[in-house]
């Protein structure tokens, strides 16, 4: 069924809370040092689903491990109204820099994942889970973010009051929004192991070039081995090989929603002297390429490229004054906030994308970067861009 625009940009406004009450009920247990080994059936007495139908429980099949001699398998049917979100707790190694975690699907799966303070503020990342083999994941603290409907009294994430991590399915939400996330039908299947947040760095999506013109947020060039986004409109994300790098594929399709794309967050960096918006775009079939920029109050900005149809690679500069509030969107001051931006989103028009012989296509981006302005701010000095302080 065709969907509206709208059903797609309101999704991070949909993502869930992760409940208080689920975290006093992990807490009733006392903290365990590596509840991430997940060899036995101890592991059950600090792992919960908030799925009470869902099943879980620690297999010791080797097609299902990763590591040890075990891991959790949770057994779920996804549905409006249930969230498979797993919640675990952990104590982080001394001077954590990242959340490592194997993590094994049988559907294409939009992954919530993150750690979660003593007083329940929790921080997350977003991931395009494909089916398969097992995924090792290993994601720096710093690039998580405060979850939706979560408050924090310091504003950064304090790694030593971690007490635990949560992982979640986010199909089947409610709502249209919630939908355009992916649904699902029948049994599903997901295997976690070898969790931990670990005192190891992990390699950065996101990196900043400082020169005298400026500075450049390279906010994706889908060089990490994971694609650092969600699916929108029954999208199919892929990524391939592009000249000595890689780029992201957008599969899309006709007869279903309408928009097709990814929602990528962006990361807490200074963006006040945000001028432009560059990516590079490519497609034999051509496309009118959306691209919006979503602040923390849902408010919504979008611009319309168009992007022809010879299989060549286009670069595409949006300057911030081509931005214009999205219809359906309200914002309180009329105006569009650098500063308080949290995602970008990327869809094309599935009515006016070409299509070939099996009515379907794919568009190529790759090398999405927000342009700043020359400032007082430098690449020497953007560590304190980073939720918490070390």
């Amino acid at each position: 069924m065709r969907r509206h625009l709208v059903g797609l940009f309101i999704t991070f406004a949909v993502l869930p809370y992760v409940p208080t009450a689920n975290a006093q009920e992990a807490t009733a247990v006392a903290p365990v040092d590596n509840p991430g080994a997940l060899d036995s059936d101890a592991a059950l007495t600090v792992w919960r689903c908030m799925d009470e139908e869902a099943g879980l429980r620690v297999t010791s099949t080797p097609a299902n491990v990763r590591e040890g001699a075990g891991a959790l398998e949770l057994i779920y049917t996804p549905r409006e109204g249930a969230f498979a979100m797993l919640r675990g707790q952990l104590a982080p190694e001394p001077g954590a820099q990242s959340i490592r975690f194997s993590i094994k699907v049988t559907e294409p799966t939009p992954l919530m994942y993150g750690v979660v303070e003593a007083d329940d503020s929790h921080y997350v990342g977003y991931m395009y889970v494909t089916p398969g083999a097992f995924r090792e994941e290993a994601v720096s603290l710093d690039e998580l973010q405060l979850g939706e409907g979560s408050e924090d009294e310091n504003g950064k994430l304090d790694v030593d009051q971690i007490q635990s991590v949560v992982f979640a399915d986010l199909s089947n939400l409610g709502g249209e929004a919630g939908r355009a996330l992916g649904w699902k039908t029948g049994e599903q299947m997901l295997w976690l192991d070898s969790v931990a947040v670990a005192a190891a760095p992990a390699k950065r999506r996101v990196s900043v070039i400082d020169s005298p013109a400026g500075t450049e947020v390279v906010v994706a060039d889908f060089s990490l081995d994971r694609i650092d986004g969600m699916a929108l409109g029954g999208a199919e994300l892929t990524r391939v090989p592009d000249g000595g790098g890689s780029a992201l594929s957008i599969g899309y399709s006709v007869g279903g929603w309408r928009w097709a794309g990814f929602v990528s967050s962006l990361p807490s960096v200074p963006l006040e002297r945000l001028q432009v918006v560059r990516l590079r775009a490519k497609t034999a079939l051509g496309c009118q390429l959306h691209v919006l920029l979503e602040e923390r109050d849902k408010a919504r900005y979008v611009s319309v490229v168009p992007v022809p149809a010879d299989g060549k690679w286009h670069d595409v500069e949006i300057p911030l004054d081509s931005f214009r509030l999205d219809e359906f969107s309200v914002d309180q001051n009329g105006q569009l906030d650098p500063s308080q931006l949290r995602v970008i989103i990327v869809v094309l028009d599935t009515f006016s994308a070409g299509i070939d012989r099996t009515n379907s296509g794919a568009l190529l981006v790759d090398d999405v970067r927000l342009a700043l302005a020359p400032g007082d701010a430098s690449a020497e000095q953007w560590p304190a861009w980073t939720p918490f302080g070390r």
